[in-house]
């Protein structure tokens, strides 16, 4: 029992030697009926196939008041299972047997213990963007098959993020100001996005003082690619200008339905302004009314208060889209009275 102890009390200093094997997996733990822990733990290995498992900051309880939980191996395919309280009471959880249809885990009367190596999804090569279109992110191969990326993104007053670089590992590792402190760029793919995250702002090196571009990163709709935006968009000025309005409206009213949560606001706004041209032009003022009502708000102020509301480059380009949305709501709106 002392020497249990002992060795569990160890694993709690986490010892140097410890560190360089432990491993983050992931853990799922279940007593009786009840799933006390599913998520990410510490698995630190010992002798002979024997295991603990504790919380991934290394210290505190994993779970409910259980500090440390160790399967020590007595014999082919058995272990003893006990948890260390964090007021030092050692429980004997009892025999556990490995399973036999996962061999992850271990089951004992009225436990179940499973502890898997987390698999690193691959970085799918494509283009990426943000929610609100802040920021866009492409990951490629170069012509030696490196897998490389590129991050753009734009923040308040036209501050932004530039930065690319070689990913190794779904991390890359760029100069910094400080050199002994490099900027770690991290990627965690999800099916079809990517989280991208920094080494506690070491990368604000390649940002403006108002940008960022750590975040979520969406692989969007076939239709709603930058490529597509763009082709829509040129579509529909082509078809505006020859005076094929109901032809038009079809260009923009599916790319604002299915795409505005990734478009930057910029872009959003101006095509909600041609959008409401056309539909107006088709006589339908209520459409127009409809697709304008977001920046209707703005419309209502003057000049000068969108300047006051808005850093200064971000009103330089506010200002024009508004002016266009103020003449698009009178027109639509005297149209909507005529039609009464």
């Amino acid at each position: 029992m002392t020497r249990l102890l002992t060795r569990l009390a160890t694993i709690l200093l986490i010892s140097h030697t410890a560190v360089a094997a432990d491993k983050v997996v992931s853990c799922t733990i279940t007593t009786g009926s009840k799933t006390a822990y599913n998520g990410h733990c510490l698995f630190i290995p010992d002798a002979g196939g024997s295991f603990s498992l504790s919380s991934t900051k290394r210290q505190g309880p994993l779970f409910d008041d259980i500090g440390v939980l160790s399967v020590s191996i007595i014999a082919k395919g058995k272990a003893e299972v006990r948890g260390l309280t964090g007021d030092g009471i050692n429980s004997r959880w009892g025999e556990a047997q490995r399973s036999t249809k996962d061999s992850a885990c271990w089951e004992g009367s009225d436990f179940r213990i499973c502890a898997r190596q987390n698999v690193q999804q691959a970085l799918k090569p494509g283009s990426y963007t943000t929610d609100q279109g802040w920021g866009n992110l492409t990951i490629s191969r170069n012509k030696n098959g490196a897998l490389t990326f590129q991050i753009f993104a734009i923040g308040a007053n036209a501050h932004t993020c530039d930065l690319n670089g070689t990913i190794t590992n779904n991390k890359a590792i760029l100069e910094a100001q400080e050199k002994d402190q490099p900027c770690i760029v991290s990627f965690s793919p999800k099916g079809n996005d990517i989280t991208v995250s920094d080494n506690d702002g070491a990368c604000r090196y390649y940002c403006g003082a108002r940008a960022g571009f750590t975040g979520t990163y969406h692989l969007p709709p076939p239709a709603c690619t930058n490529q597509a935006v763009k082709k829509n968009r040129t579509e529909f000025k082509q078809l505006y200008d020859r005076k094929a309005y109901s032809q038009a409206r079809t260009k923009l009213e599916p790319l604002l339905k299915n795409c505005s949560y990734l478009l930057h606001w910029t872009e959003e706004e101006w095509i909600r302004n041609d959008l409401a041209l056309a539909q107006y032009k088709t006589g339908d003022a209520a459409a127009c009314l409809q697709t304008l009502q977001p920046l209707a708000e703005d419309a209502a102020k003057t000049d000068a208060e969108l300047r006051d509301n808005y850093p200064p480059s971000d009103a330089d380009v506010k200002v024009p889209i508004i002016a266009a949305a103020r003449t698009n709501l009178n027109l639509c709106k005297k149209a909507a009275a005529k039609a009464r």
